[in-house]
């Protein structure tokens, strides 16, 4: 059965933090179970990610101190090492998953090391979701 690693490196956004933990939140059991949940603050001073509330998740949260401007794979370095699971989902803080695109990572056949596996974005234009082809994010 596949197991996916989330990995966010996270750093003064707590209002994205409070939003990825609602629709976590939301997950039907099979999909907690099938995840972990990765964020590491990259120094965060004005806002420090915490997680007061797991809602039955699998949720780590790691810290690294001090704050090293622009560090996002100081801390995608941190989450790799850290995950428990072979297949790692790694996004940036303003990219969310939902159940929906959760459950279809599930489905996908992780048995040949070989298989590339490259997303299409969701965007939200105001009334509803659009399919966007672009070209990968330099974090990516």
């Amino acid at each position: 059965m596949n197991r996916i690693s989330l990995i966010h490196p996270y750093y003064n956004h707590k209002e994205t933090l409070k939003e990825h933990l609602k629709r976590w939140s939301f997950f039907s059991l099979y999909l907690k179970k099938h995840f972990e949940f990765i964020i590491v603050d990259d120094g965060s001073p004005i806002h420090p990610c915490k997680v007061t509330d797991t809602y039955d998740l699998d949720i780590s949260v790691y810290r690294i101190d001090p704050d090293i401007p622009w560090n996002t794979s100081g801390a995608t370095n941190l989450g790799f090492f850290t995950a428990k699971y072979d297949w790692v989902l790694h996004l940036d803080f303003d990219l969310a998953l939902n159940a929906d695109d959760a459950k279809n990572l599930l489905s996908l056949d992780f048995t040949n090391p070989k298989n590339i596996y490259w997303p299409k974005m969701k965007m939200y234009s105001g009334s509803h979701y659009a399919l966007n082809i672009r070209e990968p994010h330099c974090n990516g």
